[in-house]
């Protein structure tokens, strides 16, 4: 079941997953799916300041995107904030090479893809599963798995469509957890390029402001409430930049088990 609603106080989150599972099996009894109001008012602010057309919508997208990532919850999936690390910073932006999935997973907290000047627009955000969610979901609904076949699954956590990390492994406030690629709300296996990318992209819609809020008669919240968002997006993605000086890749292994022959 998928409802909307809006919530009387702000939670900071766009919807939820909640399932009820049975405590000795695991086994999924029960899930819903809630999506906030105010995720629609994103949807359209997306589409006030960065435009649409039928076939590349971003606030379709965002909405499809939201909902597949709060299915994935309800199917047991953790978040995984390493799943923007699979695309280069122009990659990610090329539909022949990523599809419908910019990311490897759909449990990523994923920022709008904005492609720079001199570069065609690609997908704002994942219209589709990625490679990582499609192998986790095989691995825990296949029926009567044999052991080869789990051990052949598990085997391919080391390669870079299958990168992890979850809440407890993500990089935060400083000296919480040490992994750059497992961050909320990067973008791109090298976030320098894209930040310098995106930048340009942000300061020239900065400008823009003027003329898109220009509406004779109109209040200047809306302006007010882009320009907000737009120099808060420069502050997100420089963070990031910083957390990458003195990170260490970590990659999960199991005993016995290293990236060469995993």
């Amino acid at each position: 079941v998928v409802r909307w609603s809006h919530s009387p106080a702000r939670s900071g989150l766009a919807g939820f997953g909640p399932s009820i599972a049975n405590p000795r099996t695991g086994e999924i009894i029960a899930s819903d799916i809630r999506l906030e109001f105010g995720s629609i008012k994103t949807g359209y602010l997306y589409r006030e300041l960065w435009g649409y057309d039928e076939e590349n919508d971003p606030l379709e997208q965002w909405i499809v995107n939201l909902t597949m990532h709060e299915v994935g919850h309800t199917f047991g999936l953790r978040h995984n904030f390493s799943a923007s690390y699979l695309y280069g910073p122009r990659e990610v932006h090329d539909t022949n090479i990523t599809g419908g999935a910019t990311i490897s997973s759909i449990m990523d907290y994923d920022p709008i893809n904005i492609a720079p000047p001199g570069i065609e627009q690609g997908n704002y955000f994942p219209t589709e599963p990625g490679e990582y969610d499609r192998w986790a979901i095989e691995f825990a609904y296949t029926p009567n798995l044999s052991d080869e076949e789990r051990a052949n699954l598990l085997a391919l956590s080391v390669l870079p469509a299958y990168t992890y990390g979850t809440d407890g492994d993500a990089m935060g406030t400083p000296g919480r957890n040490i992994d750059p690629r497992a961050r909320r709300g990067d973008m791109s296996n090298d976030v320098v390029t894209y930040t310098a990318d995106r930048f340009i992209t942000l300061d020239n819609k900065i400008a823009e402001l003027p003329e898109i809020y220009s509406d004779e008669g109109e209040t200047k919240n809306d302006f007010t409430s882009s320009f907000y968002s737009l120099v808060g997006d420069k502050g997100r993605f420089m963070d990031i930049v910083a957390g990458q000086i003195g990170g260490v890749y970590v990659t999960k292994l199991v005993n016995g088990q290293d990236e060469e022959n995993a």
